[in-house]
């Protein structure tokens, strides 16, 4: 009788601390009023945007429930031919960047994998993260210079190791401006996939290692057989976060706004100029591209899920 009395008693206990001390929420109520007015409230109200002819320089249109168009933003955007051409742009850019963002990150986390316990890893680790930490603007900035058609430093290096004066123009044509541009990109983003890609090495048992070379497994064989197997939530992570990449815009901006001709105008760089620079700042009509590339995104990383099949990450 006293244990069923007892048991009654911390279930009335548990009934009455159901919403555990009030106290706690007064502490979690800034965060949360944070994230509701700079995190769901845009997303509801770019929902509302991407269906409304928003104007930011026309008031009569900027309310919350009014210049309501349907579909007609969609319909546009079929017949446009911008959209098509910065999507066009953004998937040549992503398909430059990408492989050379994962296969990179992939083979510095190997290399530093096998450095074990020297002294010289967390050094190597922080140079590769380094460029991650700089604000875009600026590590931009720097590759603006370094791709200086008459002052820049790699022309001034092609010139003395071919003998005779190199000047290419990086970002000025539309042949090389792109890759100029994915290459920054590359560099600047690396370091992350490549923190990742360590992270799931070092979780590894090494003792499969030292059983593979017991068996007399090498290097290569030990990574196609252990290593990329055992990374594929982290694959699977990289590949997701990756899909951000399809409408790169801050790279654009600084290096070269749009040009030569737009052969460098991304989707992302296209919505920027559509809401905030053009015209009357068609914001419903660029939020409605953006609900088709976040879509987009979104049927990109389900995809990566289904062809990786991994069960968690």
């Amino acid at each position: 009788m006293t244990s069923l009395g007892r048991l009654v008693g911390e279930v009335r206990t548990l009934k009455k601390q159901k919403w555990g001390n009030p106290v706690g929420y007064l502490f979690v109520m800034p965060a949360v009023i944070l994230y509701l007015v700079f995190n769901t409230w845009p997303i509801f109200r770019g929902l509302l945007m991407a269906f409304q002819d928003y104007r930011f320089l026309v008031p009569e249109s900027t309310g919350l429930f009014s210049s309501f168009n349907g579909l007609d933003n969609f319909r546009e955007m079929l017949h446009d031919p911008k959209f098509w051409h910065s999507l066009g742009v953004s998937l040549k850019f992503t398909a430059m960047l990408l492989p050379g963002d994962f296969f990179l990150a992939l083979i510095v986390a190997i290399l530093l994998s096998y450095l074990g316990d020297s002294f010289i890893v967390p050094v190597h680790r922080v140079i590769s993260y380094l460029p991650v930490v700089l604000p875009i603007a600026a590590a931009m900035l720097v590759w603006g210079q370094l791709y200086d058609e008459q002052f820049g430093y790699l022309n001034i290096l092609l010139s003395k190791l071919a003998g005779h004066t190199v000047k290419i123009r990086w970002l000025s044509s539309i042949q090389w401006a792109l890759p100029s541009a994915a290459i920054a990109s590359l560099w600047k983003g690396f370091g992350y996939n490549t923190m990742l890609f360590l992270i799931g090495i070092y979780n590894i048992n090494r003792e499969l290692y030292e059983a593979a070379a017991i068996d007399g497994a090498g290097m290569l064989r030990q990574i196609v057989s252990i290593t990329i197997p055992l990374l594929r939530p982290i694959i699977t992570l990289v590949l997701v976060l990756s899909v951000g990449i399809f409408s790169a815009t801050e790279q654009m901006m600084v290096l070269t706004n749009g040009g030569p001709a737009e052969s460098t105008m991304t989707l992302g760089l296209y919505l920027y100029r559509v809401a905030f620079t053009w015209g009357d700042m068609r914001m419903g009509y660029a939020a409605a591209m953006n609900l088709v590339v976040g879509l987009v995104n979104m049927i990109l990383a389900a995809l990566v899920f289904r062809i990786m099949r991994s069960e968690r990450i």
